[in-house]
């Protein structure tokens, strides 16, 4: 799996200019390019699925993550079938899953990677691809189970500014949650800890709940299994299993801790 940014709108493109592009972009699930073949055509041919792209807008910021579906299609589209580009040039398409959208709460490339994305298309190389991980775990861990109040800020260790900030987020099935805690007990499935044990009544009920399956991995709509598809966790163990992407499952994260614990006691 490799990391990509695209430019919704690069200065080297020939994008339209009367909107938003990144808003496209997100409203057709897809990433866009046109124009001369070898340079906005060829470059798609590198996109493997589940590749993750960090989407750009500039003077705005990364707006959004996603994660490639499928293969380029090849194809150039023209004529009144164009959705992105100027009507005297091909368009090329490939479809993406914009699964976090972050358009009203920006990230500054410039704080997390010391630059800004020049191109329709780069690839972050490898002294960069741990800042990128890092980024798309925090944005994930955002999605995954954390409100508005915990949204992105830029590290830059500032605090108390008042912000509205709307936030598109996969949205949860309440009902689902509170049956998954009735199957399994509010209690961690990786490390047994239990909030009302070690806090006393105030800690009754708190838990959290993992989805086996990111929801940013799902496609759309789909219908949960509260005993499958959720598993309640403590929030230790939760940062844990989302320390890398994809997340760890539940029995690594267990092996990890019974492995320590026989390091421990060798000592």
């Amino acid at each position: 799996m490799n990391y990509y940014f695209f430019n919704t709108d690069s200065d080297d493109g020939d994008a339209r200019k009367d909107f938003r592009t990144c808003d496209l972009w997100f409203d057709n699930n897809m990433a866009f390019s046109g124009n001369n073949w070898e340079k906005y055509g060829l470059p798609l041919r590198r996109l493997k699925p589940a590749d993750i792209c960090l989407m750009y807008h500039n003077r705005i910021g990364i707006v959004g993550v996603g994660r490639v579906l499928e293969n380029w299609d090849e194809h150039p589209y023209k004529n009144n079938k164009l959705v992105y580009i100027y009507n005297h040039f091909a368009e090329y398409r490939l479809s993406v899953d914009w699964y976090i959208d972050i358009r009203d709460n920006p990230v500054d490339s410039l704080s997390e990677f010391g630059y800004v994305p020049p191109r329709f298309l780069t690839q972050i190389l490898k002294q960069n691809i741990d800042k990128a991980t890092d980024l798309v775990r925090r944005l994930e861990m955002q999605i995954e189970y954390r409100g508005p109040d915990e949204l992105y800020l830029p590290p830059n260790l500032q605090e108390g500014r008042v912000r509205n900030v709307p936030v598109d987020i996969h949205e949860r099935n309440p009902i689902a949650r509170k049956e998954c805690i009735e199957h399994y007990g509010a209690i961690c499935n990786v490390c047994g800890f239990k909030f009302s044990e070690k806090y006393g009544s105030i800690g009754d009920g708190l838990i959290h709940v993992h989805h086996v399956i990111p929801l940013g991995m799902s496609k759309g709509i789909h219908q949960v299994d509260p005993v499958k598809d959720l598993r309640p966790v403590c929030a230790n163990c939760h940062t844990i299993i989302h320390r890398q992407i994809p997340p760890f499952t539940i029995e690594e994260v267990k092996i990890f801790i019974e492995s320590n614990r026989n390091i421990t006691n060798k000592r």
